[in-house]
């Protein structure tokens, strides 16, 4: 009887931390949605004159993103998602191919205007690539063990340097340096994770490292703003100070006061006065939504935000571990969680001044209608391969990873 007892309150605890870990987002997306509110209006006021503006396309965009998110886990059926998948890896490379030849907005060719809509290719490119590259890379790796590095160079990094390498170009060229850093990284952590018994891949490690240092030292040294986010960065790291208050260290000036002001218990909602103008353009929700927070709400409850993201990376992590898990499985949630928990991390860290400035949304908290979708598709296959590995039914067969 006691042995039933803990067997069932183990599965309890199971099943409870399978839910908070689809709850929790849904939190994010109502956070997301309070400081939407309170931190557009004034530069909807300012660009449109309307100061709901941004508000009433902010709350589209999230009901678009959990529809799509019970759409995915619910509606899709478990055989076709890896076709789901396929067939979103195509689709977004030839719409970042045609992002190319649109007009600039800000200097960088990254939307698709409709209206007051824009549609940011790169956003779904992260979940494409990366659950194609799921199920690909097993399949790679099984077929046999190289005895030469030159043969493995073109029995599996080759087919891994055109299906990635080809869309990370594109991103490049638009340019979107900080994405393409960011799920370059993921494709790495998934590629090294897939081929973790080959005796090749600590070569490839070594110069895949190399390659991704030489490609970021020339991104940056081709555009001057990037030298000079370096330089501010490095001077406050170093001493303290924020040299160019009114050119490349104005945001990070600005988003310093911010959390400054708000001390620990914060000026309260809607009170943020760096919202006001202060922040660069629309950074106030998008990029930099994170240092609102913080001057509204105050460190504690911003700590509690942080460390919620740090719980919900390591529970999924955890989930899985399940032996169940088939390999292609693991490698989808694992490039997810990767993707997401890089865009938390470096969003955070250039908030507080940890890491050099550079734009990133908050995940499933900042405005943004690509990169909602984009996360909620995430965490709709993300929940349908946790809800597999409780063994509720066959975890083989959900995607049916062997055909």
């Amino acid at each position: 009887m006691y042995q039933r007892f803990n067997k069932l309150a183990g599965a309890n605890t199971n099943v409870a931390q399978r839910l908070w870990l689809i709850v929790l987002p849904f939190i994010w997306l109502f956070i997301g949605f309070l400081e939407v509110f309170s931190a557009s209006k004034f530069m909807g006021e300012f660009l449109k004159g309307d100061p709901l503006y941004f508000v009433k396309l902010d709350v589209m965009w999230r009901i678009i993103a959990i529809f799509t998110f019970f759409i995915v886990y619910f509606l899709v059926p478990n055989r076709l998602v890896k076709q789901f998948v396929r067939v979103s890896y195509m689709v977004t490379m030839v719409l970042l191919l045609l992002v190319l030849f649109t007009s600039p907005i800000n200097g960088a060719k990254r939307w698709f205007s409709l209206g007051p809509i824009n549609i940011h290719p790169t956003e779904l490119l992260k979940f494409s690539l990366l659950g194609y590259l799921a199920f690909m890379l097993p399949k790679i790796f099984r077929r046999h063990s190289c005895k030469s590095y030159r043969l493995h160079l073109y029995e599996h990094v080759a087919p891994v340097l055109v299906s990635a390498g080809l869309p990370l170009l594109l991103v490049l060229l638009q340019p979107d340096l900080s994405s393409m850093g960011i799920v370059l990284v993921a494709v790495l952590v998934v590629y090294v994770y897939a081929g973790r018994k080959d005796k090749h891949i600590k070569k490839d490690i070594i110069y895949g490292v190399l390659l991704a240092v030489i490609l970021v030292i020339v991104s940056i040294l081709v555009e001057p703003y990037r030298i000079w986010r370096i330089r501010v960065y490095l001077r406050l790291l170093t001493t303290g100070e924020i040299v160019d208050k009114f050119g490349a260290g104005n945001q990070i000036y600005h988003i310093l006061i911010g959390i400054g002001r708000g001390g620990l218990l914060g000026v309260g909602i809607g009170q943020s006065r760096q919202k006001a103008g202060f922040l660069v353009e629309t950074t106030a929700f998008t990029d930099s939504i994170s240092a609102v927070i913080f001057e509204e709400f105050g460190f504690l409850i911003s700590s509690v935000l942080l460390m919620s993201f740090v719980v919900w990376f390591y529970y999924l992590f955890k989930a899985v571990q399940s032996d169940k898990l088939p390999e292609d499985l693991r490698l989808l949630v694992i490039g997810y969680v990767v993707l997401l928990a890089i865009q938390a991390w470096v969003h955070f860290g250039t908030n507080v001044a940890l890491l050099p400035l550079t734009g990133m949304p908050l995940p499933f908290i900042s405005y943004g209608g690509s990169a909602l979708v984009s996360n909620m598709v995430m965490l709709g296959l993300i929940a349908k391969v946790v809800r597999g590995s409780s063994g509720t039914y066959s975890v083989a067969r959900v995607l049916d990873y062997r055909n």
